[in-house]
Protein backbone atom coordinates (compact mmCIF):
# COMPACT_ATOMS: atom_id res chain seq x y z
CA UNK A 1 0.00 0.00 0.00
CA UNK A 2 1.22 3.63 -1.28
CA UNK A 3 1.77 5.81 2.12
CA UNK A 4 2.98 9.33 2.21
CA UNK A 5 6.02 10.78 4.39
CA UNK A 6 6.99 14.36 4.71
CA UNK A 7 10.34 15.90 5.34
CA UNK A 8 13.25 18.01 4.74
CA UNK A 9 16.06 15.88 5.67
CA UNK A 10 15.41 12.01 3.20
CA UNK A 11 16.28 11.76 -0.54
CA UNK A 12 14.49 9.31 -3.04
CA UNK A 13 15.77 5.67 -2.09
CA UNK A 14 16.93 6.34 0.56
CA UNK A 15 16.94 3.39 3.93
CA UNK A 16 15.42 5.16 6.87
CA UNK A 17 15.67 2.71 10.43
CA UNK A 18 16.53 3.63 13.94
CA UNK A 19 20.13 3.93 13.06
CA UNK A 20 19.08 6.74 10.62
CA UNK A 21 17.28 8.58 13.10
CA UNK A 22 18.13 12.47 13.45
CA UNK A 23 19.19 13.26 17.07
CA UNK A 24 19.48 9.51 17.80
CA UNK A 25 21.00 10.36 21.56
CA UNK A 26 18.10 12.54 22.16
CA UNK A 27 15.78 9.68 21.09
CA UNK A 28 17.26 7.04 23.45
CA UNK A 29 17.48 9.28 26.53
CA UNK A 30 13.67 9.74 25.70
CA UNK A 31 13.25 5.61 25.84
CA UNK A 32 15.60 5.11 28.75
CA UNK A 33 13.11 6.54 30.94
CA UNK A 34 12.00 3.46 33.31
CA UNK A 35 8.57 4.82 34.31
CA UNK A 36 5.62 7.48 34.31
CA UNK A 37 6.43 9.75 37.20
CA UNK A 38 5.85 13.50 36.83
CA UNK A 39 9.13 14.54 39.31
CA UNK A 40 11.20 12.67 36.86
CA UNK A 41 10.24 14.25 33.92
CA UNK A 42 9.45 17.97 35.56
CA UNK A 43 13.39 17.53 35.96
CA UNK A 44 13.89 16.52 32.42
CA UNK A 45 11.69 18.95 30.86
CA UNK A 46 13.59 21.70 32.91
CA UNK A 47 17.19 20.54 32.09
CA UNK A 48 16.02 20.50 28.12
CA UNK A 49 15.04 23.78 28.71
CA UNK A 50 18.43 24.81 30.40
CA UNK A 51 20.34 23.20 27.95
CA UNK A 52 18.47 24.50 25.22
CA UNK A 53 17.45 21.49 23.45
CA UNK A 54 15.10 23.95 20.89
CA UNK A 55 18.57 24.75 19.40
CA UNK A 56 20.27 21.20 19.13
CA UNK A 57 17.11 19.94 17.92
CA UNK A 58 14.84 21.76 16.17
CA UNK A 59 12.12 20.49 18.85
CA UNK A 60 11.08 22.70 21.75
CA UNK A 61 11.52 21.36 25.84
CA UNK A 62 7.82 20.68 25.41
CA UNK A 63 7.67 18.04 22.43
CA UNK A 64 10.26 16.24 23.73
CA UNK A 65 8.84 15.61 27.10
CA UNK A 66 5.10 14.93 25.42
CA UNK A 67 7.25 12.09 23.39
CA UNK A 68 8.81 11.50 26.81
CA UNK A 69 5.39 10.79 28.62
CA UNK A 70 3.67 9.01 25.57
CA UNK A 71 6.67 6.73 25.40
CA UNK A 72 6.93 5.64 29.21
CA UNK A 73 2.56 5.15 28.78
CA UNK A 74 3.34 2.91 25.56
CA UNK A 75 6.54 0.95 27.45
CA UNK A 76 4.40 0.53 30.58
CA UNK A 77 0.45 -0.29 28.99
CA UNK A 78 1.30 -1.26 25.23
CA UNK A 79 4.66 -2.65 24.28
CA UNK A 80 3.28 -3.69 21.45
CA UNK A 81 2.66 -0.80 19.92
CA UNK A 82 5.24 0.93 17.56
CA UNK A 83 7.08 3.62 19.38
CA UNK A 84 6.42 7.18 18.63
CA UNK A 85 10.09 8.22 19.24
CA UNK A 86 11.99 5.58 16.87
CA UNK A 87 9.06 5.47 14.36
CA UNK A 88 8.77 7.10 11.02
CA UNK A 89 5.40 8.92 10.71
CA UNK A 90 3.52 7.71 7.31
CA UNK A 91 0.23 9.81 6.24
CA UNK A 92 -2.50 7.41 4.05
CA UNK A 93 -3.43 9.72 1.49
CA UNK A 94 -1.48 12.17 -0.65
CA UNK A 95 -4.33 15.24 1.05
CA UNK A 96 -3.21 14.25 4.70
CA UNK A 97 0.23 14.68 3.55
CA UNK A 98 -0.55 17.87 2.48
CA UNK A 99 -2.25 18.68 5.48
CA UNK A 100 0.45 17.89 7.83
CA UNK A 101 3.19 19.65 5.39
CA UNK A 102 1.16 22.98 5.96
CA UNK A 103 0.23 22.80 9.70
CA UNK A 104 3.47 21.29 10.96
CA UNK A 105 6.51 21.74 8.47
CA UNK A 106 7.99 24.66 6.74
CA UNK A 107 6.46 24.08 3.41
CA UNK A 108 9.50 25.96 1.72
CA UNK A 109 11.79 23.41 2.53
CA UNK A 110 10.05 19.86 3.30
CA UNK A 111 8.57 17.85 0.61
CA UNK A 112 6.66 14.60 -0.01
CA UNK A 113 7.95 10.93 -0.56
CA UNK A 114 5.76 7.73 -1.59
CA UNK A 115 6.81 5.34 0.41
CA UNK A 116 5.44 1.52 -0.62
CA UNK A 117 4.94 -0.69 2.74
CA UNK A 118 3.74 -4.13 2.03
CA UNK A 119 3.26 -5.32 5.84
CA UNK A 120 0.01 -4.11 8.09
CA UNK A 121 1.08 -0.70 10.34
CA UNK A 122 -0.99 0.81 12.81
CA UNK A 123 -2.88 4.18 12.73
CA UNK A 124 -3.12 6.69 15.30
CA UNK A 125 -5.48 9.91 15.86
CA UNK A 126 -2.34 12.52 16.41
CA UNK A 127 -4.55 15.05 17.76
CA UNK A 128 -4.41 13.41 20.52
CA UNK A 129 -0.55 14.50 20.62
CA UNK A 130 -1.10 17.75 19.53
CA UNK A 131 -3.42 18.49 22.21
CA UNK A 132 -1.30 16.98 25.00
CA UNK A 133 1.88 19.12 24.18
CA UNK A 134 -0.52 22.02 23.41
CA UNK A 135 -1.47 22.04 26.91
CA UNK A 136 2.36 21.39 28.35
CA UNK A 137 2.47 24.54 26.60
CA UNK A 138 0.00 26.47 28.18
CA UNK A 139 0.77 25.19 31.73
CA UNK A 140 5.01 25.07 31.30
CA UNK A 141 4.42 21.05 32.01
CA UNK A 142 2.36 21.66 35.25
CA UNK A 143 1.41 18.33 37.06
CA UNK A 144 -2.42 18.82 35.81
CA UNK A 145 -0.86 19.28 32.36
CA UNK A 146 1.37 15.93 32.75
CA UNK A 147 -1.75 14.24 34.07
CA UNK A 148 -3.62 15.09 31.22
CA UNK A 149 -0.70 14.03 28.99
CA UNK A 150 -0.88 11.06 30.26
CA UNK A 151 -4.89 10.43 30.09
CA UNK A 152 -4.47 11.32 26.31
CA UNK A 153 -1.40 9.19 26.21
CA UNK A 154 -3.54 6.14 27.30
CA UNK A 155 -6.08 7.25 24.91
CA UNK A 156 -3.94 7.81 21.74
CA UNK A 157 -1.97 3.97 22.15
CA UNK A 158 -5.29 2.06 23.09
CA UNK A 159 -7.69 4.08 20.27
CA UNK A 160 -5.88 3.49 16.93
CA UNK A 161 -9.23 5.45 15.82
CA UNK A 162 -9.21 7.19 12.53
CA UNK A 163 -9.67 10.43 11.59
CA UNK A 164 -8.62 13.15 8.95
CA UNK A 165 -5.30 13.59 10.54
CA UNK A 166 -3.97 10.13 11.54
CA UNK A 167 -0.57 9.38 11.85
CA UNK A 168 0.74 6.17 10.95
CA UNK A 169 3.82 4.64 12.29
CA UNK A 170 6.55 2.68 11.07
CA UNK A 171 9.11 1.16 14.06
CA UNK A 172 10.62 -0.93 11.22
CA UNK A 173 13.25 -0.05 8.03
CA UNK A 174 11.95 1.64 4.79
CA UNK A 175 12.81 3.01 1.38
CA UNK A 176 11.80 6.62 0.41
CA UNK A 177 9.90 6.49 -2.57
CA UNK A 178 9.38 9.00 -5.29
CA UNK A 179 8.92 12.87 -3.72
CA UNK A 180 5.65 13.87 -5.02
CA UNK A 181 5.61 17.38 -3.88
Amino acid sequence: MIYYHVSSCVSEKQLLTRETKKHRCYCEYICSCDSVDYEKYKNDYNEFLKNKIDQNTGRDAAKWICEAVFEGVRKKCFPEKPSRVWGIYLSNSYENAIKFLNNYRDPETAHIYEVNIKFKILGFDMSFFTKADERIRKESFSFASYQHAIDLAKDYWNECVQNEMDEYIVDDEIIIGPRVY
